[in-house]
């Protein structure tokens, strides 16, 4: 199980001062035209926001209308924000789609008032794709201001090789990056490998609701972040499932707190107002009728 193409040598130690970040497979064309920067790049002095969809979504769907577009660009000091589509719905091999995001990060930081990046992802996005070039394009590492994942399946999830079996009944194949996500692929034992801990300052929030990748809280939880439930940090009654945590109201709030504080959320310090919602009532921030239901 696994359908990983190219890993690298797992006996690599890639934190050794003669490591380099390997050579792109896809184009510099390609990996470019995978960004969107809808107010552009604009020097603020909060720097850049780098945001990851997960799998079967795009960034706009799920980017577009959530918090971390409507609400960061004029949050305090002010953050760009860009997202990257992953190509083929980040269907595909999990390796590829982290060029995207390792192309990208550099691409940005060099842009980036702080000359970093922080770097939020959903899902398979914040699980395989922003760890992977942090893992094996250590270049990368100097450049990133903080991580926060939402929902991110660093473990993978029990219901990959599931559903993986149910999809290769129905359609003779399932999708590479779905075989990727069961616990214990070989994609996941090389990211392990390369690392088994928080290489930046990295927040991971998840919930007891998750019906995408349990069990909870194994799969979202990373040695040397800070792990929140959000249950935990909003109460027992809170409920958000695997696709609400890109549009909740909670999982912002921490993630504030956590690019407030070089990637490290508390969640006793974080503003717990935003456990029951908006500051701004007037703003409608929800996930879209028509966004995809991604599989991870």
């Amino acid at each position: 199980m696994g359908h990983v193409a190219a890993l690298p040598d797992p006996t690599v130690d890639v934190r050794a001062s003669t490591y380099i970040d390997p050579p792109y497979s896809v184009s510099s064309t390609q990996l470019t035209a995978s960004l969107t920067c809808p107010r552009g790049v604009e020097g603020k002095a909060g720097g850049v926001v780098l945001l990851v969809h997960g799998t079967g979504s795009t960034g706009a769907q799920t980017w577009a209308k959530g918090p971390y577009n409507t609400i960061l660009p004029t949050y305090g000091a002010g953050y760009d924000i860009c997202w990257v589509t992953l190509p083929g719905n980040s269907l595909g091999n999990a390796a590829i789609s982290a060029e995207y995001v390792a192309y990208n990060i550099k691409a940005l930081a060099s842009q980036s008032k702080t000359g970093k990046v922080y770097v939020i992802g959903h899902s398979q996005g914040a699980g395989l794709n922003i760890p992977w070039p942090l893992d094996f394009f250590p270049s990368t590492q100097a450049l990133v201001a903080g991580f926060v994942a939402l929902s991110g399946d660093f473990r993978g999830t029990s219901l990959g090789g599931a559903i993986c079996f149910g999809i290769t009944l129905a359609e003779g194949v399932c999708a590479s990056s779905i075989w990727q996500q069961a616990q214990n692929s070989s994609y996941l034992l090389a990211q392990f490998q390369g690392s088994s801990q928080a290489i930046v300052g990295t927040t991971s929030i998840f919930t007891n609701n998750d019906e995408v990748i349990p069990p909870e809280p194994y799969d979202s939880t990373l040695a040397g972040a800070s792990n929140i439930l959000i249950q935990d940090a909003c109460g027992p009654l809170k409920i958000v499932d695997h696709f609400d945590a890109p549009f909740d109201s909670g999982y912002f709030g921490l993630a504030l707190d956590a690019i407030t504080h070089g990637g490290v959320a508390n969640a006793s310090r974080f503003d717990k107002s935003y456990c029951s919602g908006y500051p701004n009532a007037t703003l409608c921030v929800h996930r879209p009728e028509t966004d995809s239901r991604q599989a991870s």
